[in-house]
């Protein structure tokens, strides 16, 4: 097995072939890691969550990670991609607007999920693993 680094444009690419990642936060019962469909706008990772979940409460205004991969057992290969940053609230109608058109992260849950929240200018790190 090999061992690849992947470049930004690489981790950038394969974060929106996506639409479900996780994301790690510090809650108030400790670090949590919670599954969140998402889509990539302008280089930053955008998802939505309910306004009143952990997510919200924790998130906004801190730092956190958000990891997306791909992994095939039987040939023991895949890649991974984590994104760390300052996790925002998309407030402004006009950016809100423009995820939409580029693409919705819908998520899967149900709820109303209606607070758009991003990750700043994410450091991207990636590997991938070739047999």
């Amino acid at each position: 097995m090999r061992m690849q680094e992947l470049d930004r444009s690489e981790c950038l690419e394969l974060l929106g072939s996506r639409t479900v990642g996780r994301v790690a936060l510090s809650a108030a019962d400790g670090l949590t890691i919670l599954p969140v469909n998402h889509v990539v706008h302008d280089g930053t990772v955008v998802f939505r969550t309910l306004p009143y979940g952990v997510i919200a409460m924790t998130a906004p205004d801190a730092e956190v990670a958000f990891e997306v991969d791909d992994l095939d057992e039987e040939t023991r290969s895949g890649w991974s991609v984590v994104a760390t940053g300052t996790c925002r609230r998309v407030e402004d109608p006009g950016q809100v607007q423009a995820v939409r058109r580029e693409g919705e992260p819908e998520p899967w849950a149900e709820g109303q999920r209606t607070l758009y929240l991003r990750i700043d200018d994410p450091t991207l790190t990636g590997r991938r693993l070739l047999p």
